[in-house]
């Protein structure tokens, strides 16, 4: 049987955005049934697994990026010194752009 998991590390373990609503370490396993996948963690809950090309094939254009920016930059102003860190806003030198 093919499986899969995700899951996210605790607050005092650098975390992430939610740890005031996450701060323990979780973490959940899936089993593959063909295209749906079910939980050994989530009993229950079964939903299609669609393929998808992943963050890098879904890059916004520069204006988009620029939108996104601002707004998640307007958030991190609000806490700079957060603990965890806020992550950083994406750079066009830090990405590929497409020509």
């Amino acid at each position: 049987m093919l499986w899969g998991f995700n899951g996210f590390f605790s607050k005092k373990n650098a975390g992430g955005v939610l740890t005031e609503h996450f701060p323990e370490a979780q973490k959940s396993i899936c089993d593959f049934h063909g295209m749906f996948t079910s939980s050994r963690h989530e009993p229950g809950v079964k939903y299609a697994g669609l393929i998808h090309p992943g963050l890098i094939g879904c890059l916004p254009d520069r204006k988009m990026l620029d939108m996104w920016n601002a707004r998640e930059k307007a958030l991190i102003d609000t806490d700079p010194a957060r603990v965890p860190p806020w992550p950083r806003c994406p750079t066009p030198s830090r990405l590929i752009w497409a020509s």
